[in-house]
């Protein structure tokens, strides 16, 4: 008995890896957002470095959102088998 593989199914099959970094990402970045930056028991405006570490925190969340995009984008292309 052979299996037959239906055309449609063959690039989702084949973008599965590629949906799952998206959706991993995707989490990475909501998981970020939710955490905001640890400063002890001070503040952004109380802690001597409240401004570096606000801006390390935003700068890997701008980068975390940019690949969620970017994976989720090349993920739908390549399920869509437009790829």
């Amino acid at each position: 008995m052979t299996t037959q593989h239906t055309p449609v199914l063959d690039p989702l099959r084949d973008a599965a890896p590629d949906l799952l970094a998206a959706v991993v990402s995707f989490v990475a970045w909501f998981d970020a957002e939710n955490a905001s930056p640890s400063y002890g028991t001070l503040t952004r405006d109380t802690h001597p470095e409240g401004e570096r570490i606000w801006r390390e925190w935003w700068d890997r969340n701008l980068r975390l959102c940019a690949r969620a995009h970017d994976l989720g984008r090349a993920a739908i292309v390549k399920a869509e088998g437009r790829s």
